[in-house]
């Protein structure tokens, strides 16, 4: 999917927006303190419903706004057009795919993919595998259609396992655990 045009208003210092984007490779230039990262935080938000420069909702609520709104209309190699949106006041988030309202971030994700590299990047190299996994998990959930199920399927295997050991459940529980992790297991390998 990519950004065929994007909708922004109400969001931290910038004036209401439309872009219409080309589709390669798009090029945002300006002064310092002019909006370019706000545009790519806005586009952050619509796809993770959360900001990478801040914890406070309200902090991306323009001054003498209510709500801020991001639409983006997506476009997919085989012609595909969909449009997502996320409006977001002090306390609720709304979010929109297709048209039709979704409580689920996963629906934003999957049509908004973004990736965001910034200074803090290198805490990929330095942080442990703990971090790279998380990296390597974001682009396959966001390449590989089959990855949040095998995902979630690892992560309930491992939970119960692991609870089974420090229940010291029977060796039977244990080895249908074992069992089902390794299957899982496996199937992430291979993606």
């Amino acid at each position: 999917m990519r950004v065929a045009s994007l909708d922004i208003s109400g969001f931290r210092n910038l004036r209401p927006l439309h872009l219409n984007c080309a589709l390669g490779l798009n090029l945002i230039t300006g002064p310092n303190a002019s909006g370019k990262t706000s545009v790519l935080e806005a586009l952050y938000v619509l796809g993770r419903g959360r900001s990478f420069r801040t914890r406070q909702p309200r902090d991306l609520i323009q001054t003498g706004s209510m709500t801020f709104r991001v639409v983006a209309l997506m476009t997919s190699n085989d012609g595909l057009r969909v449009p997502v949106g996320i409006e977001r006041d002090a306390r609720e988030l709304t979010a929109r795919v297709g048209g039709m309202p979704t409580r689920s971030l996963v629906d934003l994700a999957r049509q908004t993919p973004v990736l965001l590299l910034n200074p803090d990047t290198h805490s990929l190299l330095e942080d442990g595998p703990k971090q790279r996994r998380r990296f390597m998990d974001w682009g396959l959930f966001h390449t590989e259609p089959d990855f949040l199920d095998a995902w979630r399927r690892y992560d309930v295997a491992l939970r119960h396992r692991n609870a089974a050991l420090r229940m010291n459940a029977a060796d039977r529980v244990v080895d249908a655990w074992d069992s089902e992790l390794a299957t899982a297991a496996m199937l992430l390998d291979r993606l």
